[in-house]
């Protein structure tokens, strides 16, 4: 009975070979796409060998000048270090990876031992050394010599990588979807009147339900080993010995990580599954309760992360699996799966014991006057809503933003505590130690008043307000650009130089509308990245990426860090954003040519076109109604994420200010712009862009995603005129639009600017930097407007030209 169940199951659910092929076409994947990335690991590492001398020789430096006695055990590490250092770069010039890796691992042992001794590292993080430690002893005991993380393809690290999705929370879902709830439906549609009568006890159809789903999850867990044994015959060039040795985490080798991951992973499946089928007791929607285990499985997860709580006793941060798992020690780990073990035999027996094999009971539905002139549209909104796939795709994207909210809201937190962190650092300086390194009185007070306000204004961010930092921040970008234009000495630019400049200035210019509008101050704060950042350049004598005009590394870095903060608010306005910013409308696109037109295909696919023919309703008219339809869908879904985005944003930092500023750039003065905005050029380098409100640059998104989804839908509805086949439309619309996207980079110019593909990434077009990029000052929204447009309308016009004395299918 078992081994038939099983096959049923198989043969009625394809998709679970989806599952079982996932792991090793996703290692392949990444393999391949590692493959083609390139990175210079020889120049790496001897930056970071001269920058390791800043914190060795400045401990030697002091420990000398405090009297500490040349036989001190740490000042003669520290001198062995510095010798060492110079061996390690040495040896990354001459790419001797075994010496080098030998090296490090010295360096690595004695600036930890530094920073137990209370010293501050300035090169490299604690976090960073307790990091790579453990993979440099790996490297040194099993004799691996060139090993770069950003381009290695070697399977022990593409595991390691991939573990918190392929044995996460994703996966998790996933395969609670795939193969969870299709064991489940059967106790909770129609043929639970039937299951009642059988000769079997309803524990026994739950054990057998139960072994199915455990042996789908080994067979998961199968996969997982062949897909990782094929690619190490593939591709792998490292012993097998070497790789299975491969450092997790601290005290986690590969083979023990991804077996302990595994049955920790498989074990939440089943609690899982059973808290599923407990809740569905009193909750008598599938579907709706996988969606809300779902969330706060992911919330529990998120907060496990975001405060680093992992004790083996808490049953919530068991969510967060591979962060719990390799925090554990090899005895808390056997605490925890005997916690797990009891669970699953505690959810078992109550599941067991309530035996609950309930009828669904149906509701009476809403009336339609079949006399209205829209019986017809009514008629198909009421398939929609009576049918599950509506409902479905609403409470999937319901919890992907509540997730995404949860997510910003952590990201929020995070980022008011790393500024606040900032800008206490330089409290931790005691002013009054270096009195002395001040020539004048005035230049001490200067300080001493400087130091003041930084101790007001972390105190005022600790309170939630941001008054002094708005004024802070409209100081700092005037001085940028005063110090450019020789109005001023005191900034943080590198030198005086028109490179800055339309970086500064611009910064300057948004500082000035936000002053003008009373904005407040929001993080990150500027300046901002621009698209016009100095970049590195090539020296042409040793062909490496140098900072422009001879400027030092290091401070250019600095330069660099500073100013590439994006512009990102997390108020309701400023989020809403986001959605055009993180092309989050990808989503509605795919939701579009999958689960709104294909319909349309399944009908002939299935037969149900022979109901159709049978209407009064010419066939034309039919496919103008569902084009409408299909249309009318995605905006109510774009309404309804703007929605929970501005709720997100309200919670997170309030609903913001109407006029934050939005940087649109210009190929030139007579390049069509805007119809609200302040049109600006740079001093100087005679660039151009203009600053407008977020308002009416929300409002320019939408049309031209209005347009662009017109032209989609189109051509959907035109494709789907054509085939027969549900897989073969979609391969043909992603085709289309792939090849089509594709293919227009290759195009010059003002083709591209021509060709509605090329609208396909909002962003890019809406602020300019496309083009600008390109030189092409008719690639821009307006010309989307009009470009997708008739495009939509010319496929519309073929499609009814194909319908001309042919009302019948």
């Amino acid at each position: 009975m078992f081994k038939l169940e099983l096959r049923h199951f198989i043969k009625n659910h394809r998709f679970v070979y989806l599952l079982l092929i996932l792991p090793l076409v996703t290692m392949l994947g990444l393999g391949l796409y590692r493959g083609q990335v390139s990175h210079d690991l020889r120049h790496q590492e001897r930056q970071q060998a001269n920058r390791l001398a800043s914190d060795l020789n400045w401990s030697i430096s002091n420990m000398q000048r405090q009297g500490v006695s040349e036989e001190n055990p740490l000042l003669v590490s520290l001198k062995e270090a510095e010798k060492t250092r110079f061996d390690y770069s040495v040896a990354a010039y001459y790419e001797e990876w075994d010496r080098v890796n030998q090296d490090k691992l010295s360096i690595w042992r004695t600036l930890l031992a530094l920073n137990n001794q209370g010293k501050e590292l300035l090169s490299i993080s604690r976090q960073q050394i307790e990091a790579e430690l453990p993979v440099i002893e790996w490297q040194v005991n099993y004799q691996i010599g060139r090993l770069d993380v950003k381009t290695t393809r070697e399977s022990s690290y593409l595991m390691t990588q991939l573990s918190p999705y392929l044995l996460g929370i994703p996966l998790l879902l996933l395969f609670s979807y795939l193969v969870g709830l299709p064991l489940l439906r059967d106790f909770f549609a129609n043929q639970q009147a039937f299951l009642k009568t059988l000769p079997i006890p309803y524990s026994r159809l739950l054990s057998r339900r139960l072994g199915v789903f455990l042996c789908l999850g080994l067979g998961y867990g199968l996969s997982i080993a062949v897909g990782w044994a094929i690619y190490h015959v593939l591709f792998d060039q490292l012993p097998l010995t070497a790789l299975l040795h491969y450092p997790m985490a601290p005290g986690w080798p590969l083979w023990q990580g991804i077996l302990a991951l595994y049955l920790f992973w498989l074990g939440l499946v089943i609690l899982f599954w059973l808290i599923l089928l407990l809740i569905n007791r009193w909750v008598q929607e599938l579907l709706l309760v996988w969606l809300g285990l779902g969330v706060s499985v992911t919330l529990l997860a998120e907060f496990s992360r975001l405060f680093d709580f992992y004790p083996f006793y808490s049953i919530f941060s068991y969510w967060d699996i591979n962060g719990f798992v390799l925090h554990q020690s090899s005895l808390e780990f056997f605490y925890t799966v005997v916690i797990l073990f009891g669970l699953l035999l505690g959810v078992w027996r109550v599941i067991v014991t309530l035996s609950y094999a309930v009828l669904k009971r149906g509701r009476a539905r809403r009336r339609y006057d079949l006399s209205s002139s829209r019986f017809q549209t009514s008629f198909e909104w009421l398939k929609l809503l009576r049918g599950h796939l509506w409902w479905q795709i609403c409470l999937c994207i319901l919890a992907f933003f509540l997730y995404y909210g949860v997510s910003q809201g952590i990201q929020y937190h995070q980022l008011q505590e790393a500024n606040i962190a900032q800008k206490s650092e330089f409290l931790k300086i005691n002013l009054s130690d270096y009195r002395q390194a001040y020539p004048t009185e005035e230049l001490y007070q200067a300080a001493l008043a400087s130091f003041q306000r930084q101790e007001a204004l972390v105190e005022e961010l600790k309170q939630g307000k941001t008054k002094l930092a708005t004024e802070m921040e409209y100081d700092e970008l005037k001085q940028d650009a005063d110090f450019l234009q020789g109005k001023g000495d005191r900034t943080l630019l590198p030198i005086r130089d028109w490179i800055f400049m339309p970086n500064a200035y611009i910064n300057y210019q948004l500082a000035e509308w936000k002053r003008n509008y009373g904005i407040d101050f929001q993080l990150p704060g500027g300046p901002y990245w621009t698209l016009y950042i100095p970049n590195y350049e090539q020296s042409p004598r040793s062909g490496e990426d140098q900072p422009p005009l001879s400027i030092d590394i290091a401070v250019f870095e600095s330069y660099l860090a500073r100013v590439s903060k994006p512009k990102k608010s997390y108020t309701a306005l400023g989020i809403v954003g986001n959605l055009f910013e993180e092309r989050l409308y990808l989503g509605l696109w795919v939701i579009l040519v999958i689960f709104l037109v294909a319909p349309t295909v399944l009908d002939k696919e299935t037969g149900r076109w022979r109901f159709q023919a049978t209407l009064p309703l010419a066939r034309k008219h039919l496919l103008k109604l569902r084009r409408r339809l299909s249309l009318q869908q995605v905006f109510l879904l774009m309404l309804g994420s703007v929605i929970l985005l501005a709720l997100t944003g309200s919670l997170i930092a309030g609903l913001g200010h109407i006029q934050l500023p939005q940087v649109r750039y210009l190929v030139d003065g007579q390049q069509w712009g805007g119809l609200i905005g302040q049109r600006l050029r740079v001093p100087s380098t005679h660039q151009f862009f203009e600053i407008m409100p977020s308002w009416y640059y929300y409002l320019e998104a939408f049309a031209l995603f209005v347009a662009v989804t017109y032209f989609i839908n189109s051509l959907c509805h035109f494709v789907a005129r054509w085939v027969k086949s549900t897989a073969i439309y979609i391969s043909l619309v992603a085709g289309i639009l792939g090849i089509g996207y594709g293919a227009t980079l290759l195009l010059p110019s003002l083709a591209q600017a021509m060709s509605p593909f090329r609208y396909l990434d909002l962003a890019p077009v809406l602020d300019g930097r496309l083009s600008v990029s390109l030189g092409q000052g008719l690639l821009t929204h307006w010309t989307g407007l009009v470009v997708c447009g008739l495009a939509g309308l010319f496929l519309n016009r073929c499609l009814h030209c194909t319908l001309k004395g042919r009302d019948r299918i």
